[in-house]
């Protein structure tokens, strides 16, 4: 196993996506120093890649209910860089639209982030203040993302005091972004020390107000192997009132992906 990772780490959108999602989430912490906390996480993180098949639920504050499907892919490259890309495949509106994150070279920069969107067949890139976005209609922004998947760059973090809960003892760890354009003022993230999974993420305004909150539901905590996976988590928009639900229905560990997939020539068509 590698362990020689820059805990220089990103994350928790969820989109912790989704879920980060799930193990992509603590992905998002291969920056952090604290030797206790990144020894724990290091039990948990993917060798070199991962794939899931993830559902998401979007809740909105009136009631409504919209479901879509996507296929995520993580990878951490041979340069110790990550590439994230998520692609839908339902609903058939919003099949083959797809995003992806990758980092680049200098740890302090912004990732590279393109969408493809095959109704228009053309790629776009995001930048700046499109980073606080909606990503596809749901409570994860394109900057959550790329925060869940530890490709988000110039930020640092540190530890708070361990604290407590439902009867559990976590870690507490503060991300501070140091890019004017972040909708956030800073990141809160709670570690549970025996699954050494972020169990919840606190995302607060510029205003220092509660904007988000991802949490991971305890009774979907299941082992894989020699890891704990989170099967379900909610991202609560706590402003607008609405959520969105992430449910993992498949998820390979260190599967063998081609780079390729990660490029941009290959956003048209699946990997």
């Amino acid at each position: 196993m590698h362990v020689n990772r820059r805990i220089t780490l990103a994350a928790l959108v969820s989109i912790a996506v989704p879920s980060a999602a799930a193990l992509a989430a603590v992905v998002g912490f291969s920056e952090i120093e604290d030797p206790e906390v990144r020894a724990c996480l290091q039990r948990t993180l993917p060798d070199t890649a991962l794939s899931e098949t993830i559902l998401l639920r979007v809740f909105d504050d009136a009631g409504s209910v919209s479901e879509s499907a996507a296929d995520l892919y993580w990878k951490r490259f041979e340069d110790d860089r990550s590439r994230a890309l998520i692609r839908f495949t339902e609903p058939p509106r919003r099949a083959g639209v797809a995003l992806l994150v990758t980092e680049r070279e200098d740890s302090r920069a912004e990732p590279d982030m393109y969408i493809y969107l095959p109704e228009l067949r053309t790629t776009r890139r995001i930048t700046g203040k499109a980073l606080a976005g909606s990503m596809f209609g749901t409570d994860f922004s394109y900057e959550d993302f790329a925060q869940l998947q530890g490709i988000l760059g110039n930020r640092s973090m540190q530890r708070l005091a361990d604290a407590e809960l439902d009867g559990r003892v976590a870690y507490v760890i503060e991300t501070i972004s140091g890019n004017d354009d972040s909708e956030y003022s800073r990141i809160v993230s709670f570690i549970d020390q025996q699954w050494c999974l972020p169990v919840a993420t606190q995302f607060y305004g510029r205003d220092k107000s509660l904007r988000k909150e991802l949490l991971v539901a305890r009774e979907a905590v299941r082992k894989l192997e020699n890891r704990w996976v989170p099967y379900r988590s909610t991202m609560h928009d706590r402003k607008r009132g609405g959520r969105t639900d992430l449910v993992i229905r498949k998820i390979t560990l260190d599967p063998e992906l081609h780079d390729r997939i990660f490029t941009t020539l290959e956003l048209r068509s699946g990997p």
